[in-house]
């Protein structure tokens, strides 16, 4: 079976150090064998929403879509959500221009909750905040899929956060599964994140991996109880070696049991042209 990678990103994002053409990017993930298909997913910034490159990425989709004569590359946008009340910055010109839209908090001072002196009080300020803006941008805006839960929070504290992230975890699944939004399976904790875990439970010896790897497995079948939730399997690329690498999320689906009915592909996202 093949999949689409809804989670790519070329030179227009400011994290891709070497930018690579979106032709060059799909040609890359084809070669694996199991993609039908990209999306290409640069950043659209909470602080400096600069939303040009959308345009100047979907006249290059379109002409490459007509050239292949099928639709392989979709265009989406990857928003930052940051803001307690929902605040979004895609405009509706932009939203028209895209395909579809992943979105989670990019900028949050995640690096914070590492400090020496930290306590539950701050802890719970700080997830309470996470939840306000994850359950009011989803909830109050068009969002698709949810990328990389937790991302930054995992890649600091590991299970450190447990607590916090299951505690509020039932109230976005709930919102995920009315507003028809998809959790990412998202290739980057297990290729980019095993070893950036810097906080520790006292007592506890478990390799940062391994952690990484339950509490992700742990967030997707969390999802996949709650039923009426659909999961996309994303690269999150930002190497062109690494468009298309979502052969572990494929893996992980099927150790959970996802059944394919709940995994999106090309189709399945709307296309604007």
């Amino acid at each position: 079976m093949s999949f689409f990678d809804h989670h790519v990103h070329t030179g227009y994002s400011r994290c891709v150090k070497t930018p690579y053409a979106i032709k060059a990017a799909l040609e890359r993930a084809l070669q694996r064998g199991y993609v039908e298909g990209i999306g290409i997913t640069n950043h659209v910034h909470f602080n400096s929403p600069e939303q040009e490159h959308l345009v100047k990425s979907r006249a290059e989709i379109d002409a490459l879509n007509r050239k292949l004569k099928a639709p392989r590359v979709l265009l989406g946008a990857e928003v930052d959500v940051d803001h307690p009340t929902g605040k979004f910055v895609l405009t509706k010109i932009s939203q028209g221009l895209v395909d579809y839209v992943i979105a989670g908090p990019h900028n949050l001072p995640h690096q914070s909750l590492a400090m020496d002196g930290m306590d539950k009080e701050e802890f719970a300020e700080y997830f309470g905040t996470l939840e306000e803006i994850i359950v009011n941008s989803f909830s109050k805006n068009p969002v698709d899929i949810w990328v990389h839960p937790f991302l930054q929070e995992i890649e600091i504290g590991g299970e450190f956060f447990s607590e916090y992230i299951f505690a509020m975890l039932p109230r976005i699944l709930t919102v995920l599964k009315e507003c028809d939004i998809a959790m990412e399976i998202s290739a980057t904790f297990h290729r980019d994140k095993m070893d950036t875990v810097k906080i520790f439970k006292q007592g506890q010896h478990d390799e940062p991996w391994l952690q990484v790897i339950r509490i992700t497995n742990k967030i997707y079948k969390a999802a996949l109880d709650h039923g009426g939730i659909n999961f996309s399997f994303g690269s999150d690329a930002h190497e062109l070696e690494d468009a298309g690498d979502i052969g572990m999320p494929a893996a992980i689906a099927g150790l959970l049991g996802i059944p394919g009915s709940h995994i999106l592909h090309i189709t399945d996202l709307k296309l604007s042209r």
